[in-house]
C-alpha cells in the first residue's frame, strides 16, 4: 500500500503533508513528521 511506503520514507525531522483530492476538493489530509519543515517543496503525484 502506498501509505506504508510513504511512512517508511519519512524521517522524524521531515514535514510531510499529503492531500488526497477528488474532483478538485481536498478529501483527506495525512500529516507526518515535524510541524516545521526545513524547506518548502511540493511534489505532485
Amino acid at each position: 500500500m502506498l501509505q506504508h511506503k510513504v511512512e517508511r520514507l519519512v524521517k522524524k525531522e521531515d514535514s510531510v503533508r499529503i492531500y488526497v483530492l477528488d474532483a478538485g476538493a481536498v478529501k483527506k489530509t495525512i500529516a507526518y513528521g515535524s510541524e516545521k519543515p526545513r524547506q518548502d517543496e511540493t511534489i505532485i503525484l
